[in-house]
């Protein structure tokens, strides 16, 4: 009697292990499609001619200037009107160390995206 005890405790765990890392696995599924899409959206950096269109809008200055130098590097162009000022705010604080930006141009940057984004 105690040994089939043992197996079916064993059985469960079993399961319920795998249950639990199936879920983890299926989430961070979900997130790298999220993520993947929502990089997908924007303008390509080696696409000059539909930058140099949709910046062309915007008021020339540092913050544009270091936006379209730093900001394509590793993504593509998300325009400011794409996200809120509250949004934006916390996007910079992240970017701007990946970005490498002096707090100097980060605060350009910051001011360039929450100048120019979408009302909340």
């Amino acid at each position: 009697m105690g040994y089939m005890r043992e197996i079916s405790y064993i059985v469960t765990v079993t399961i319920t292990t795998q249950f639990v890392l199936m879920k983890k696995t299926v989430g961070q599924l979900l997130l790298l499609a999220v993520i993947l899409w929502g990089c997908s959206k924007g303008i390509s950096p080696t696409d000059t001619a539909k930058v140099k269109e949709a910046f062309a809008k915007y008021p020339d200055g540092e913050g544009k200037s270091l936006f379209l130098e730093k900001c394509g590097k590793c993504h593509k162009y998300q325009l400011p009107e794409f996200r809120t000022a509250d949004k934006w705010t916390g996007i910079m604080e992240r970017m701007a160390k990946k970005a490498k930006l002096t707090d100097t141009q980060k605060a350009a940057v910051t001011e360039f995206v929450k100048s120019n984004a979408k009302a909340s």
